[in-house]
């Protein structure tokens, strides 16, 4: 068993090298909703050299964090461009593998309600 995080096609993500050799796979899908703003607080995070992690509901930085007009910004500027490759990904990674071949997954569906992990 091989574990693989990748965005793939998405423009930040990859593909590993030995991608031809993985015949199966378990696709865990996001929530544009809530995939948007983790690429938002990620590409946050990098800028401002921070550790790149899985922030908690209330996403608390210890300088303080984004504004809302940092947000409404970016996502103003990105929005449509980011929901296409959203679809991209989706797209591909139905087609990459037969129904018999994957199992789909929902990342909501694992996480718990209370506390975000």
């Amino acid at each position: 068993v091989v574990i693989i995080q990748t965005r793939y096609p998405h423009s930040s993500g990859q593909l590993v090298q030995f991608d031809s050799e993985v015949k199966k796979g378990i696709v865990l899908i996001r929530n544009p909703m809530h995939a948007l703003t983790s690429l938002f607080d990620e590409l946050y995070a990098r800028k401002k050299h921070l550790p790149i992690k899985f922030q908690n509901a209330e996403r608390r930085y210890k300088d303080g964090g984004p504004s809302i007009q940092d947000w409404i910004s970016w996502r103003d500027r990105v929005f449509d461009g980011q929901l296409l490759q959203y679809g991209e990904f989706v797209r591909y990674w139905m087609k990459r593998y037969r129904d018999e071949e994957r199992i789909i997954i929902s990342y909501e569906d694992l996480m718990d309600d209370r506390g975000g992990e």
